[in-house]
């Protein structure tokens, strides 16, 4: 069970007869971090739970108000997580390593039985190729470079593009005058 909003690091194991729960309680991200009380006045606090008829050892508690970051491996039939505080400096230390060890209850059985895909509906393929022989290629012309003397002597139509916008442009920075109409005539300027 891991846990968040927690401005520290907090690890318990709460135990039955038969199972373990590991809980982790992170967070943080870099912001104020919380107070917590000392060590052995926080594991004895985790030891008054009892739920379902759990118990918390003191031995299996720990905490501690620092920057962290933890490091979770999980694998069938166990796993192991380590916890590392981070200082002022960006430097890690190992604070908290827990092994997991599921061995005793067995290794998990996969079923390895895939479900049947039906065959897709629709057209199929020809089951073999036509046994009919393959007609006879005509030799094509030998590649040659004759091709490029063309183009190498024309410009480029991207350049030829670019001139002709060179002169739209021009055609359009140039101010428009109006010209007056003759003297005596009726129509007006707008």
């Amino acid at each position: 069970l891991a846990t968040g909003h927690e401005h520290d690091y907090q690890r318990a194991l709460v135990t039955w007869p038969d199972a373990v729960l590991v809980c982790l309680g992170s967070g943080g991200a870099g912001a104020p971090l919380n107070a917590l009380p000392v060590q052995p006045q926080v594991a004895r606090l985790f030891s008054e739970y009892h739920v379902a008829g759990s118990s918390v050892k003191p031995e299996n508690v720990f905490s501690a108000q620092v920057f962290h970051f933890v490091h979770l491996r999980l694998w069938f039939g166990g796993g192991d997580f380590y916890t590392y505080a981070v200082d002022d400096k960006s430097r890690a230390t190992l604070i908290d390593k827990v092994q997991i060890d599921l061995t005793r209850y067995g290794v998990p059985k996969i079923d390895q039985h895939k479900m049947p895909i039906s065959p897709p509906k629709g057209p199929s393929e020809p089951a073999e190729a036509t046994s009919k022989p393959a007609a006879t290629a005509t030799p094509g012309a030998p590649d040659t470079t004759s091709a490029s003397g063309r183009l190498l002597s024309k410009t480029a139509p991207t350049a030829a593009k670019a001139d002709s916008l060179k002169v739209k442009r021009k055609a359009r920075s140039k101010p428009s005058v109006r010209k007056a109409p003759p003297h005596g005539s009726s129509k007006k300027l707008r």
